[in-house]
């Protein structure tokens, strides 16, 4: 389990990085000022689904990594990995698709009010 722990590691804090540059900034400077007033555009709603779904995802898998260094308090100690990884996986799979859902919806339906246009380069 030891290479599996690095990888792990690795891939949860190289997510760590995605997320806070690519989803955070974008949801801070073109969703947050439309928010409440126009949550009910598919452009705010959908962005702010994913990006609950995608926050509670990283919380969670963040917590399964330091789980598996040893890196929590014994009163947050669990045992039964496949059952939290499973719940850790599924989280991350519900916010890919609500991730590409959010693409679909800023970058190819045209609901973006920024009038985002995709890169030629993307297809």
């Amino acid at each position: 389990y030891g290479v599996h722990r690095w990888i792990q590691t690795t891939a949860a804090l190289l997510n760590l990085g995605m997320v806070l540059w690519m989803m955070i900034l974008p949801f801070r400077d073109f969703v947050l000022p439309g928010i409440p007033s126009q949550l009910n555009e598919r452009f705010y709603w959908l962005t702010s689904l994913h990006g609950l779904a995608g926050g509670i995802a990283l919380t969670f898998g963040l917590f399964v990594t330091l789980r598996g260094n040893e890196l929590v308090p014994d009163a947050l100690k669990f045992n039964n990995y496949k059952r939290f990884m499973r719940v850790a996986y599924g989280l991350y799979m519900l916010a890919t698709v609500l991730g590409v859902l959010v693409y679909l919806t800023w970058f190819v339906t045209g609901e973006s009010p920024y009038g985002f246009v995709p890169s030629p380069f993307l297809f």
